[in-house]
C-alpha cells in the first residue's frame, strides 16, 4: 500500500517538473516572439505557459499530499511495530 502512495506522488512530481521546465521554455518562445513583433504568438504562448506553470504547481501540491499520507501511514506502522517489541521485552 505505501508503496503505491510513494509511486503516485513520484509520478507527480515528475510531471510537475515536465511542466516547469516546459513552461520555462514556451516563456522564452513568448520572449523571443513578443521581441519579433509578433503579439498574436506572444498571447498564446503566454497562455500556455501559464497553464502549463499551473499543471507543474498542481502537480507539486497533490505529491506533497500523498506524500503527507504515507509519511502518517510510516509513522503508524512505527507506533505498531514498537508497541509489537515492547510486548514481546515484557514477555521475556
Amino acid at each position: 500500500m505505501r508503496w503505491t502512495l510513494v509511486l503516485r506522488a513520484l509520478k507527480f512530481f515528475y510531471m510537475s517538473l515536465g511542466s516547469f521546465a516546459a513552461a520555462a521554455l514556451i516563456s522564452l518562445f513568448g520572449s523571443v516572439s513578443a521581441a519579433s513583433g509578433f503579439h498574436g504568438a506572444f498571447n498564446f504562448m503566454a497562455l500556455l505557459g501559464l497553464l502549463s506553470g499551473t499543471i507543474g504547481v498542481v502537480g507539486l501540491a497533490s505529491g506533497c499530499t500523498i506524500m503527507m499520507r504515507e509519511t502518517r501511514l510510516a509513522i503508524q506502522n512505527l507506533e505498531e511495530e514498537a508497541e509489537l517489541t515492547a510486548l514481546a521485552v515484557e514477555k521475556t
